[in-house]
């Protein structure tokens, strides 16, 4: 079950930024605006926890070999 302070983050430079929230108790609102573009959209648990560990393993260089 998501709440609004588990998942409530907001990452900004100068071009871009990106949010996230509950939408609700199973969805997980985010938001992602650059310069040129708006794309919002909702994730299940399940599809936001593949998101994460993914964006771990690609921050970690895991990808950079294959």
């Amino acid at each position: 079950m998501y709440t609004s302070e588990d998942v409530k983050m907001l990452v900004q430079d100068k071009h871009t930024a990106l949010s996230t929230r509950a939408w609700n108790e199973e969805y997980l609102h985010v938001h992602m605006q650059d310069d040129y573009d708006v794309i919002s959209i909702l994730l299940s648990k399940e599809q936001a926890e593949l998101l994460r560990d993914t964006l771990d393993v690609f921050l970690e260089g895991g990808y950079a070999d294959e």
